[in-house]
């Protein structure tokens, strides 16, 4: 038979390699693809091969054709900014068959895959397809199923099309309305590697054409994270530990996270990779691992990781997900499919709620059991709480989240603007008022709220004026006697105080400012931050009088975190968590970072971070 090859151009391959300079074999030519042409035309396009100075092509009218068996059609290659496409004149109704290789200064390459073209007078169009979306690549996952869609041109009616692929044969149906043809192809346990579809039609009149592609089948790589958790702490290092799952010869792991030790790395099939990873100071960071197999599947991975260096913290507990709470005996956390809580002696793991999706935004321990918030759902201003009391998870409605307030045994929070309080010992549940204001709940079940120019106060379950002076009242707090509250001017200055009733009077405790400060009160003891010769600091006002001043530090707008009923003090400023102690003098302790929360535990100082219990020392 007579071939006629002739060179045409095509796009550009974004894939090629860089050009191994002819010091060695070329590679087979890969994506090898057979197309119906016009007349008696088969058009053969492949990806460009780096470092090739030329083509080969071997065509035949029957199977095997190849070095030693056929003779070639030396090909140029093409202008390098285009892929090689090429035409060869098979005989009308005839099926021919084709093979590629490549050759530069070290001679010639392994040969492609084998495809074969028929021309019979009818054209095809082959589209393969994911989920609908139209797959451009010349890459194929065998966990998924492939649309095929074959449009068909022909002068008589097309009567069947068929298609084969890795030894399995599909019949394909009409399409009602259209010349097209449709099927799926079932690519699981088909192995790793280049694969031939081959799409046949036949139309009344016994023509037949036929068109191969060229796929390479590739099962997408999976990571297992062995190490860390998510909140796993950084002290100030945590060891990474993760296999990457894929049937190719190796995975590149990209580890990026913390300050030092990422980097890229290549284990072999199913090894281990161990590594360390350091930052200094305090803080949190996103572990980012991107695995890539040697086709460019790709597959991610990421922890949650807060660091903390500081020598003052020694851990005391760690919970298996993100600690909500802390008591002497319990731990509440919560990780992405459930909270629980723990047993501190034990180490027992008590399930309280499958989160299903949900997120737990703030939780506390209650002598029965625990209370929780879940995050708002996209689109939805309002979030869900619930109180499990030892047997289930009671629904208490869809609050504002902001809203929720608890002091022990007492937490309020509001649906609308109608509220609620409730005593967590016996899970009793009280409208106290309608608001739309801030709400504090003190430990002998006062509630508080604002509204416009007044603080009113929720009594035994009497609401009552607590203070009506034309300013606005925010952001209240009460340990049951005393109350402390931002008054706001709102004339043209806009200044706040930071104001303390105690029933009997009022009294400024900080201001003027141009902000509203921070403060605690528990137990008769009020912490608060007040302007002292031009620095912002901790102040401390003990109960009955008097005030002492407990931060020491070139402080910025110090942020009052947490009081204990004996006047210890937890405050952040300049990305530093500070501990003052009585009797304050001569500076506050620095602790560790920002990250997590100080709190206290039977009158001892702990940080909660991620999943680790701390002691602050």
């Amino acid at each position: 038979m007579t071939i006629a090859v002739s060179l045409l151009g095509c796009g550009t391959d974004p894939d090629v390699p860089p050009d191994n300079g002819g010091t060695t074999l070329p590679r087979a030519p890969q994506n090898v693809r057979a197309t119906t042409g016009t007349g008696n035309q088969v058009w053969l396009d492949w990806s460009s091969v780096p470092g090739a100075s030329g083509y080969r092509v071997y065509a035949g009218t029957s199977s095997g054709v190849g070095p030693g068996v056929t003779a070639p059609v030396e090909v140029p290659p093409p202008d390098p900014n285009f892929s090689p496409l090429f035409k060869h004149d098979c005989p009308a109704g005839t099926t021919c068959y084709y093979v590629v290789t490549a050759v530069n200064a070290a001679g010639e390459g392994q040969p492609s895959l084998e495809v074969a073209g028929r021309n019979g007078g009818i054209n095809l169009s082959v589209q393969i397809s994911f989920r609908g979306a139209p797959i451009t690549s010349q890459l194929l996952f065998p966990g998924d199923t492939i649309g095929l869609t074959v449009g068909t041109v022909s002068a008589g009616q097309v009567v069947e099309v068929t298609a084969s692929a890795a030894g399995r044969d599909y019949q394909l149906t009409g399409i009602p309305g259209s010349t097209g043809w449709s099927t799926s192809l079932l690519l699981e346990g088909v192995p790793h590697g280049p694969v031939v579809l081959t799409v046949t039609a036949r139309d009344v009149a016994d023509n037949i054409s036929t068109q191969s592609t060229q796929y390479f089948l590739d099962r997408r790589p999976t990571l297992t994270v062995l190490e860390p958790l998510d909140y796993t702490v950084a002290r100030p290092s945590v060891h990474v530990r993760l296999v990457c799952h894929d049937d190719g010869p190796s995975c590149a792991i990209r580890v990026d996270g913390l300050t030092s030790g990422s980097g890229e790395f290549t284990p072999g099939p199913e090894e281990p990779l161990d590594l360390v990873l350091t930052a200094q100071g305090g803080g949190i960071d996103t572990i980012s691992i991107v695995a890539r197999d040697s086709v460019g599947s790709i597959a991610t991975a990421a922890r949650i990781v807060p660091f903390e260096s500081s020598q003052r913290l020694t851990e005391v507990a760690q919970a298996p997900g993100r600690i909500l709470d802390a008591s002497a005996d319990r731990l509440l956390w919560a990780d992405s499919a459930q909270i629980a809580i723990q047993d501190r002696a034990s180490g027992a793991q008590t399930v309280i709620f499958a989160l299903e999706g949900d997120t737990a935004e703030r939780g506390f321990l209650t002598p029965s059991g625990g209370l929780f918030q879940l995050q708002p759902r996209p689109s939805s201003s309002t979030a869900a709480l619930f109180d499990w009391r030892g047997t289930e998870a009671m629904s208490l409605g869809d609050i504002r989240p902001s809203t929720l307030n608890v002091s022990q045994p007492f937490a309020v929070w509001a649906v609308n603007t109608q509220v609620f309080r409730r005593d967590l010992t016996t899970g009793t549940t009280t409208a106290v008022a309608n608001t739309t204001g801030e709400l504090a709940v003190g430990p002998n079940g006062d509630v508080l709220y604002g509204s416009g120019a007044e603080l009113w106060r929720v009594r035994n379950g009497s609401p009552s004026v607590l203070v009506s002076d034309g300013f606005a009242h925010q952001d209240p707090v009460t340990d049951g006697t005393h109350v402390v509250y931002d008054r706001l001017d709102l004339g043209p200055s806009n200044q706040h105080f930071t104001v303390l009733n105690d029933d009997a009077s009022e009294s400024v405790l900080a201001g003027p400012s141009t902000g509203a400060g921070t403060y605690a009160v528990t137990n008769g003891w009020i912490a608060y931050s007040k302007l002292t010769l031009n620095l912002e600091q901790v102040w401390v006002r003990p109960p009955g009088s008097g005030e002492t001043q407990a931060s020491f530090v070139g402080s910025s707008s110090p942020r009052i975190e947490s009081l204990s009923s004996d006047g210890q003090v937890y405050f952040e400023t300049f990305d530093r968590r500070f501990l003052a102690v009585p009797p304050y003098s001569p500076d506050a302790i620095d602790v560790s970072g920002t990250e997590g929360r100080g709190i206290f535990i039977g009158g001892q100082p702990f940080v909660v971070i991620g999943r680790s219990l701390f002691a602050a020392n």
